[in-house]
């Protein structure tokens, strides 16, 4: 639901992005992917022969995904501008513990080194976002291809409610059973009624 959200968003807000921002992000994308293939001992050669496609190709995909990532970026900031967040040092330890998995003195330590070397404005702004996007999937309406508005309340089944159910299921799968239960012959009947008579 969120990917369906912000992009309708990007969709919807026209703007242009500069040049030497949309390429540096490319290159920081293409840069990355090589070393990580570099790690692996995989060329970039090699790359497009499994993934089959060209430079070309792969360059032109990086560019689609680097805009549609600064168009996000560019749209969840401006609303958390407009909104005017903030965000205090409660959020910033309960995010890092999430992250990091560690307690809250962990996390404590871990965002005053941040502020000592300035990273923490990193952080904040990973915050913000999240909180603009939870915004926009909170406010958007679900509709079906005729635009008529979609229910997408979870139905919740209570206990006893589905208890009964399976009950039911169960008493009419026994009523099944017995209906198909097979039924004797008239040899074997009639071998029955010979063997009392004797008898």
């Amino acid at each position: 639901l969120q990917d369906k959200v912000v992009e309708h968003v990007v969709n919807e807000v026209e703007f242009d992005l500069p040049e030497a921002l949309l390429s540096a992000e490319v290159e920081a994308r293409i840069r990355g992917l090589v070393a990580r293939l570099e790690e692996s001992e995989i060329s970039i050669e090699d790359y497009f022969r499994i993934t089959g496609q060209d430079q070309e190709t792969f360059v032109a995909t990086t560019r689609a995904e680097a805009d549609q990532a600064l168009s996000t970026r560019v749209i969840l900031e401006s609303i958390s501008a407009i909104e005017g967040w903030t965000v205090d040092d409660v959020e910033l330890i309960d995010h890092v513990v999430k992250l990091l998995d560690v307690s809250e003195d962990e996390a404590l330590k871990v965002v005053d080194g941040w502020k000592t070397d300035g990273q923490v404005d990193a952080l904040t702004g990973d915050i913000l976002r999240e909180r603009a996007l939870t915004s926009l999937v909170e406010s958007a309406n679900a509709v079906d291809k005729e635009g008529n508005p979609v229910d997408l309340t979870p139905v919740m089944i209570e206990p006893a409610e589905e208890n009964a159910r399976e009950e039911e299921h169960e008493e009419a799968s026994e009523t099944e059973q017995v209906e198909e239960a097979p039924k004797a012959s008239d040899d074997e009947q009639d071998a029955t009624e010979e063997s009392e008579e004797q008898g």
